[in-house]
């Protein structure tokens, strides 16, 4: 809540003028309710009252509203303030969260020497924390360290700054939520392996996937989400495949002096192999052929 006095002059130099002015913020909606109470003093310098019927304008951010007391009031020489009025507006913050604005007040007392008010200010209003945006992420590939930049106008006023990375909505069901610096721009995914594997089990088909990068403002304890959708790819989706191949009949090999060479007809050919993906994907199936 903020909170001020912006104090003015009239015509008549006996009576002086003040708003009292307070704000209270909807962090949510990123706005503040400001209130401004007018109110006029006579000095005790003078020697008689002042009165009259009260016409006033109090304006907030632009926003007007006119008062009349329709019937005379007393403004005695006291020295003391009297409320007169006031008037409450709901005012947009900036996309940043902070707010200046101008509050004045005109008026005077019909049939008096006080005929006008000369009154004008700044109001500061409480900054709002605003949510973090994400301003830019990269397509990345499971050899990468991925980094993602932000933009936290809010800085240290948010509760907290997390990032993630997730397949469907908010949850990190991907890379787990990470705390960002909120004083800094930008946070880099150093990826486990349990998070790279997570990552290329989303790949059903070719060598790509969507994901999300989520980053969670939580202000008040609410939270609040920036999100873009980026594409993953698998770097090396090659098999790596190995095999072994000789001649089992120990006549052929005497003969050619080398298992490894298969004579038609003669030979018994044994083999063996292996696959592997460097991906780690799984191999769902595979043949072998040998001549026809």
């Amino acid at each position: 809540m903020a909170s001020g006095t912006i104090t003015g002059t009239t015509s008549n130099k006996y009576i002086s003028a003040k708003i009292e002015w307070s704000s209270t913020a909807d962090t949510a909606n990123n706005k503040s309710t400001v209130t401004a109470k007018l109110y006029y003093m006579k000095s005790t310098a003078s020697t008689t009252a002042t009165s009259g019927v009260i016409n006033a304008t109090i304006t907030i951010n632009g926003n007007k509203y006119t008062y009349n007391s329709g019937t005379s009031k007393t403004l005695p020489v006291d020295g003391k303030w009297y409320y007169i009025t006031e008037h409450e507006v709901v005012v947009a913050h900036n996309s940043d969260g902070k707010k200046s604005i101008t509050i004045s007040a005109t008026g005077g007392m019909t049939g008096s020497s006080f005929t006008s008010t000369s009154l004008s200010g700044t109001a500061v209003l409480t900054d709002i924390p605003r949510k973090a945006t994400i301003t830019s992420a990269p397509n990345f590939t499971d050899s990468d360290n991925p980094t993602v930049y932000y933009s936290n106008p809010a800085g240290s006023a948010v509760d907290s700054l997390k990032i993630c990375i997730s397949s469907t909505g908010a949850s990190d069901d991907i890379a787990s939520y990470r705390s960002c610096s909120q004083t800094g721009s930008s946070y880099t995914f150093y990826l486990t392996s349990a998070e790279i594997s997570r990552l290329r089990a989303l790949v059903t088909s070719g060598s790509s996937a969507s994901v999300k990068f989520y980053l969670k403002t939580t202000i008040g304890g609410t939270d609040y989400y920036s999100t873009v959708t980026k594409t993953f790819t698998i770097s090396d989706t090659s098999v790596t495949f190995s095999y072994n191949i000789y001649d089992t009949n120990s006549l052929t090999t005497s003969l050619t002096g080398d298992s490894s060479k298969i004579v038609k007809g003669y030979s018994n050919v044994y083999y063996s192999y292996s696959a592997k993906s460097n991906s780690g994907a799984t191999i769902t199936s595979n043949s072998i052929s040998c001549g026809s």
